[in-house]
């Protein structure tokens, strides 16, 4: 310290020389300076970039909507060939029913005890499209205005059908409903790249009531064979194959070993569901 002072304190013609040996030091520096800015990116971003709950919760329902499109997307390739094959004269008559969307909102759920509804504010008097019983009706969701129908519809899941129409309203009748089918729906399994890989026979869903979906007398134990995924197949009222829930246990069938019961769930809460998307064939 004495020497540094002493130094500070001579002529700066006397202690210029001594400039060009610190020069060295530079590249000390730069790689300490550089060895921090690296450390410092490294570290966790701050508090200000965090996500909130809302926000992380609003992610995980888009990231779910986009899976749900990617498989969808998968069945409507499939829809597409065979359409090719039926307009190239390979197949039988094939024909693809157009539809369309109507935005309705949940005015109510059921309050009868045993019963498994939503109340909606659209009905026979809607301008979009009249609302008629036995159309199939989607859970809503965040999607962009500009998007068709048909994407959107892809990144939902179906949630039951048009159990009674009023002018102004109409009731929309669960899958879960003890009443609801029997309806027929194919078996999936979901393959690596997320595409599903539907089976060609049919099974028959019923409701099963406090929010569950029963498949009754499933010609074989699809839930431990991977088949997770329960698709509703197109028909006069549907104009594709749809996501409408997924298995979570089976049982076999007293007195019938290769027959099974298969119990699933829908692929959305119905409770939460605030808005619907209605499917009208036109």
């Amino acid at each position: 310290m004495v020497l540094g002072l002493i130094l500070a304190l001579l002529p700066t013609s006397w202690t210029g020389c001594l400039r060009s040996p610190m020069q060295a030091l530079v590249w000390l520096q730069a790689g300490v300076d550089s060895a921090a800015n690296s450390a410092r990116d490294a570290l966790p971003a701050g508090s200000a970039a965090r996500l909130s709950p809302d926000e992380s919760e609003r992610l995980k329902r888009r990231c779910e909507e986009l899976e749900r499109q990617v498989r969808h997307q998968e069945l409507r390739v499939g829809d597409l060939e065979e359409q090719v094959a039926v307009l190239s004269g390979l197949r039988g008559q094939f024909s693809d029913a157009g539809a369309k969307l109507v935005l309705a909102h949940v005015v109510a759920a059921d309050a009868a005890p045993g019963r498994e509804s939503l109340l909606i504010d659209r009905g026979a008097s809607s301008r979009d499209a009249p609302i008629a019983v036995g159309q199939w009706v989607a859970a809503g969701g965040s999607d962009a205005a500009a998007d068709d129908g048909r994407t959107v519809l892809m990144r939902q899941s179906l949630i039951g059908v048009v159990s009674e129409v009023f002018p102004y309203t109409s009731r929309v009748q669960l899958a879960t409903d003890r009443h609801f089918g029997p309806r027929r729906v194919r078996m999936a399994a979901a393959l690596a790249d997320g595409a599903l890989s539907p089976l060609e026979r049919d099974c028959l869903l019923y409701g099963a009531g406090g929010g569950k979906l029963l498949i009754r007398e499933a010609p074989g134990d699809f839930f431990k064979q991977d088949y997770r995924f329960i698709l509703v197949p197109r028909d006069a009222q549907l104009p594709g194959q749809f996501l409408l829930g997924e298995l979570v246990a089976s049982a076999p069938v007293k007195g019938a070993p290769l027959v099974f019961n298969l119990s699933g769930r829908l692929l959305v809460d119905a409770a939460s569901v605030r808005a619907v998307y209605v499917i009208a064939p036109h």
